[in-house]
């Protein structure tokens, strides 16, 4: 049994423990479920630097087989639709935690929301409804780590597996094709073999999924950087879910490179979006459910390119490019970049120009 230090706990787990405990007192299992095991067992691996990386609060979920209506009278707890379902939202030590009763679901007949839930005392029965193994570990209020799926295994060896049939987890919720790939693309991990057929066999489906939570996805995997965005678009390509998109005027090899070649440095994730998509036509973005910033800051990317490839800057007009509104933007230093390396008289800039925008 493996179990984490104290030295990896944030402030936010401990609270969360701390309410694991309070539960505990009124005769109930609960355990710290999903992602935030998943990343306290990945730094007491050490497969990431530092000890105390704070786990956002959102992303600290718990699992119980208290009723909703006893959490409601032991603590304060707040709506969050999903009552029918067995979640409620519950305040404690000045944090919102989500805690869902233990469960099993019945059938998916839409492809991405089951159709019922029934709840259970078996916290393993619950684990086992999850999607990958790294996600299907419990923490317990001693820091133990709970994990019937071998999610601890497939983190040592960096592979990426469905709980159970991969088939029937990918048939139950056709997004978990798409989360696969950001997570294998987030962690650097291989996909199991079988879980490989199962995702493929499945792509179909993936054209029912909503498009606001393909963005979000995408997004997701930004927030991470530059690489792992460009491997996860690589899945994407690989997988062939691009011959999904296709009338959306959708490129993933193109746009993969777009992303390989223009960004570089630490930019926040609305920027790799949006030279992500900054050559799709505007129809496109938008059925994508991108923002209006990615949007608006993928047409001033595009506009910046095209003026580049057109010869609008030529060398007469450097100082064009090197304008107070251009270099103020996030997007300048993408189109800076390419400028230099497009443009055979780019060297001539040299870095006393670099440095003339900055003071600027």
């Amino acid at each position: 049994v493996m179990k984490i230090e104290e030295k990896y706990i944030s402030d936010t787990v401990r609270k969360g423990i701390g309410l694991l405990a309070e539960i505990h007192k009124r005769k109930h299992e609960a355990y710290i479920a999903g992602g935030a095991v998943r990343d306290l067992v990945i730094r007491q691996l050490g497969m990431v630097p530092g000890t105390d990386a704070e786990v956002p609060v959102h992303d600290v979920d718990i699992a119980t087989n208290m009723p909703i209506e006893d959490l409601k009278l032991a603590f304060r707890c707040d709506s969050n639709n999903g009552e029918a379902h067995g979640t409620i939202l519950v305040h404690y030590e000045g944090l919102v935690f989500e805690v869902t009763q233990f469960r099993v679901d019945g059938d998916y007949s839409d492809g991405r929301h089951p159709d019922s839930v029934n709840f259970t005392k078996s916290f393993k029965e619950d684990c086992a409804r999850r999607d990958f193994t790294i996600n299907a570990m419990g923490l317990d209020k001693d820091l133990n780590v709970i994990d019937y799926f071998g999610g601890i295994d497939d983190l040592v060896f960096r592979r990426l597996r469905a709980v159970g049939n991969p088939y029937d987890r990918m048939t139950e919720d056709s997004l978990r094709i798409i989360r696969g790939m950001r997570f294998a693309a987030r962690f650097g991990f291989v996909i199991d073999d079988l879980n490989k057929l199962a995702m493929r066999s499945r792509l179909k489906q993936v054209k029912n999924v909503a498009m606001e939570r393909i963005h979000d996805e995408l997004h997701k995997c930004a927030e991470y950087g530059v690489m792992p965005f460009v491997h996860m678009i690589g899945y994407l390509s690989e997988y062939g879910i691009g011959s999904i998109f296709q009338d959306a005027g959708f490129c993933l090899d193109r746009q993969r490179m777009l992303v390989e070649t223009l960004v570089r440095g630490n930019v926040d994730a609305d920027t790799i979006m949006s030279v992500f998509i900054c050559m799709l036509p505007k129809k496109a973005m938008e059925w994508l459910r991108c923002t209006r910033k990615e949007i608006r800051m993928a047409e001033r990317i595009r506009d910046g390119l095209i003026g580049i490839m057109s010869g609008k800057f030529g060398l007469a007009d450097d100082r064009l490019l090197y304008s107070v509104e251009l270099s103020a933007s996030p997007e300048f230093w993408i189109i800076a970049k390419l400028y230099r390396e497009l443009n055979p008289y780019g060297t001539a800039l040299g870095d006393d120009a670099a440095s003339l925008c900055e003071y600027i």
